[in-house]
């Protein structure tokens, strides 16, 4: 089994939400594409320390996190960052990592766009019984949006994709 890896946009939900309002024009949204790993062992987003200087994320508390090998540190979230993988949206807060870590997709993301991680064909998928758009989501948070698209939920150009593992 390998890692699944996911192509993850990014942006910046204070942003969108002056745009809304029609004080800015969409151009000034802050976002970046990044590839992610999706990290079944954690609970939130985790992105490196640049990419929420890149999005302009605002610092707003601290958590501990407790790593896989047991060690735990304080580290702060940021947002409210917009996460869009394949045509599945929501907004969530983030933990901050080191500058230049891997994107870590944790189990918010996944269930709350209502994807399963496929660990041996080392894919992202839509969950089976709501292929076109999540049935659980909505239970979730009022903050996203799913759109389906073709028999099962992601475009067949979705950026969701496979990586070799590592050597």
């Amino acid at each position: 089994m390998g890692e699944i890896v996911a192509s993850v946009e990014l942006e910046n939900a204070a942003d969108r939400g002056i745009v809304s309002q029609g004080l800015r024009d969409e151009s000034t949204i802050r976002r970046t594409t990044v590839e992610g790993v999706v990290d079944t062992g954690a609970v939130m987003v985790m992105l490196p320390e640049n990419v929420v200087s890149r999005l302009g994320l605002e610092r707003q508390r601290e958590v501990v996190v407790t790593y896989a090998d047991e060690r735990k540190a304080t580290r702060p979230v940021a947002g409210p960052v917009t996460v869009h993988i394949g045509n599945r949206f929501m907004n969530t807060d983030c933990v901050i990592c080191p500058p230049l870590s891997e994107l870590l997709i944790g189990q918010i993301v996944v269930e709350a766009l209502d994807l399963v991680a496929d660990c041996t064909n080392r894919a992202l998928l839509p969950r089976p019984e709501s292929p076109e758009c999540g049935s659980s989501v909505a239970a979730v948070s009022a903050a996203f949006h799913v759109d389906g698209d073709a028999a099962h939920g992601l475009a067949p150009s979705s950026p969701m994709r496979q990586r070799s593992p590592r050597r």
